[in-house]
């Protein structure tokens, strides 16, 4: 028995089709999980900078309220550096009803600090940021770990002054590191890992938990100073330890500088981006399930039915076995009926078989007794001429008799090997000329006569 192709078997083009049928439903689901991933993941950028925004507005009011303090006592730094030794009383009251400075001095361009919250007088001219500053005329935020004044981390504030138009200094205010405190469930819950302040040149100012680890948490992959003009933004870097972070900006208008929200995507699912999961897994999945259960009926409904009805078939063809009708009853009515009219033609082909060989067999019997009969009576004849032959009494009589019964005997050996033979009435030709031109010669030739036969 011979089978056709791998591809032309049912599994395979069930398989193909389904694979067929499903594919646009699986790249419906594909292109609809990662929209909904997409846009998620944009509800979640949006959270998160609002959270940063609101987590960041201590030292946004913080720094916005020193810029706006620095203003005004630039107004006023003209007539405090007219008379410096009302500086420190004034500096020191507006200090003690702003708990959040602490320190406050007005710098000229001189670099010796004698007009500030402190009685003490502190020469900055040889500090290496002191003729940079004064030569920028601009505003700007930095950070001291060591405060020269206060001994203690500050970021400072300053602001230019001018004396009849012209600049003549910048008025700086101090804010410590020890002030900024936050308790923000939000924060907690979303794994916040850090929030720092930062200026225009890259430079830390605030962190929430320490300056040694904000900066181990900067992004490795941008410069810090760039992002002051990015505008509210999130983006996702590594770390400088290498580790995967979400990042958000926002900006604090009026200055110079911004906020940066450092948050966990490792311990957070809901911070995790498409990239890291990936929709396809389901869509493959399902289609496997699919083809899985598909297969299962198919197999279950028709291919197992359908290979009982093979073997059944293989079986009556080969030695005309009927298989019982056991577990039938499951076939669907389809298969059902088209394996009772396989039934049904194999009982009438027994059937018709049974009758068959019982006519071939009656048709045997008459044969074989014509053919007795045939050679009954040519073996009567031969006996019959045989008693002629015995009551003749002229030679030449007895002559023509024995040839007519040599003939006789001949027809009996050409029917002899006619109806003895098992193939169909073929019969050894060659064989059969030999007996019968020997009963020729027998008959045609003179006693003691020498013939060669060729």
């Amino acid at each position: 028995m011979t089978y056709s192709a791998w591809y032309r078997r049912l599994p395979v083009q069930l398989v193909a089709i389904m694979a067929i049928a499903l594919f646009p439903l699986g790249y419906a689901a594909i292109t609809q999980s990662n929209r909904v991933l997409a846009e998620a993941d944009r509800n979640e950028v949006v959270a998160l900078l609002a959270l940063t925004e609101r987590a960041a507005r201590s030292e946004q009011l913080l720094i916005e309220r020193a810029i706006g303090a620095a203003r005004l006592l630039g107004v006023m730094a003209p007539e405090l550096l007219s008379d410096t030794s009302q500086c420190a009383p004034v500096l020191s009251r507006f200090i003690a009803n702003n708990e959040a400075y602490s320190f406050i001095g007005i710098l000229p361009l001189s670099g010796l600090l004698e007009c500030s919250s402190s009685s003490r007088v502190i020469d900055f001219s040889y500090f290496p940021d002191f003729a940079p500053a004064m030569q920028n005329q601009t505003s700007s935020i930095a950070i001291n770990e060591s405060a020269p004044a206060s001994g203690q981390s500050v970021f400072i504030v300053s602001e230019p002054f001018y004396i009849g138009g012209t600049f003549a200094g910048l008025v700086s205010v101090s804010e410590p590191h020890s002030r900024l405190t936050y308790k923000l469930p939000e924060l907690e819950r979303r794994s916040l890992i850090e929030l720092i302040t930062y200026n225009d040149e890259g430079t830390v100012l605030t962190a929430r938990v320490s300056l040694a680890n904000a900066k181990t948490e900067l992004p490795s992959d941008r410069a810090l100073g760039a992002l002051v003009d990015a505008g509210n933004t999130a983006f996702q870097a590594t770390n400088q330890n290498g580790v995967t972070r979400r990042y958000t900006v926002v900006p604090i208008s009026g200055s110079a500088a911004g906020v940066l929200g450092i948050w966990d995507i490792g311990t957070n699912a809901q911070l995790k981006t498409p990239d890291t999961f990936n929709p396809a897994f389901f869509a493959v999945l399902m289609w496997f399930a699919s083809m899985g259960v598909a297969m299962l009926a198919m197999h279950a409904l028709v291919l197992r039915h359908i290979y009982r009805m093979r073997r059944n078939i293989t079986a009556f063809s080969t030695n005309r076995h009927i298989a019982s009708a056991k577990g039938e009853s499951a076939m669907p009515s389809e298969l059902q009926s088209l394996n009772d009219h396989f039934q049904q033609m194999a009982n009438e082909v027994l059937d018709d078989e049974k009758l068959l060989e019982e006519t071939v067999s009656e048709k045997d019997v008459l044969v074989k007794e014509i053919h007795h009969r045939v050679k009954n009576n040519l073996q009567l004849i031969s006996s019959i001429m045989n008693m002629h032959i015995r009551t003749a009494e002229a030679t030449e009589t007895r002559a023509v008799l024995k040839r007519i019964q040599d003939r006789v005997l001949s027809l009996a050996t050409i029917h002899r090997n006619l109806y003895q033979t098992q193939d169909a009435g073929r019969i050894n030709m060659g064989r059969l000329v030999g007996e019968v031109v020997e009963s020729t010669v027998e008959i045609a030739v003179v006693s003691n006569a020498q013939v060669a036969m060729d």
